[in-house]
Order: structure tokens, then sequence, then C-alpha cells
């Protein structure tokens, strides 16, 4: 999937990443059954951490669409780089209503 002109991966539901331990940067979004709607973009350096337990699962709980979560995520192991991706991101995308303060 192309999200801002990078190649992530297609969306998965979350609990489907726990298996993925990686490092890299990633999208959490919704769908409503005709279009997605993205809530928070981050990184890290281990996509397998538990995704209930991110400090924002409350607010991805209360923005989810009746399609419920997923995630697309885009490996990047130079960490100075997964930084760049993510604010390019957040500086690019619609919506992000979780990644406001």
């Amino acid at each position: 999937m192309i999200i801002g002109n990078y190649n992530f991966t297609e969306p998965r539901r979350i609990a489907a990443t726990d298996n993925i331990e990686r490092a890299a940067v990633y999208v959490v979004m919704t769908h409503n059954g005709v279009k997605w709607f993205y809530l928070y973009v981050g990184q890290t350096k281990d996509v397998a951490e538990r995704f209930d337990k991110h400090e924002k699962w409350n607010c991805w709980l209360s923005n989810r669409q009746s399609g419920g979560l997923y995630v697309s995520v885009l490996i990047v192991p130079n960490k100075h780089r997964r930084l760049d991706i993510e604010t390019d991101l957040r500086n690019r995308l619609p919506g992000l209503p979780c990644n406001k303060q």
C-alpha cells in the first residue's frame, strides 16, 4: 500500500502484527467499508511490541470506524531515517487525530 509515496505493507488488523520483530514506521488506520482513515503515525525499534499497551490505544479505539483498527508497516532499520519518514508523514497525511497533542 502506498502511503505518502512510501511502500508500506498491506493493512493488517493490529493483533496480526505481533510476529514482526523489526524496526519500522507504522500507520494506524481504520475504515468504514469504503474509505481508509489515518489515525496515527509512529516509529519503533520493534513493531512486535503490543499495540494495546500503546499510550494512544484509547484514542485509536475512540476514533475507529466500523471496519476496525489496522496497521501498515514500513521496515526501516535506520533510526534517523525512521524519524525523518515519521515527520514527513505527520506533516502530509490528512487526519491523524491521535498524533495531535
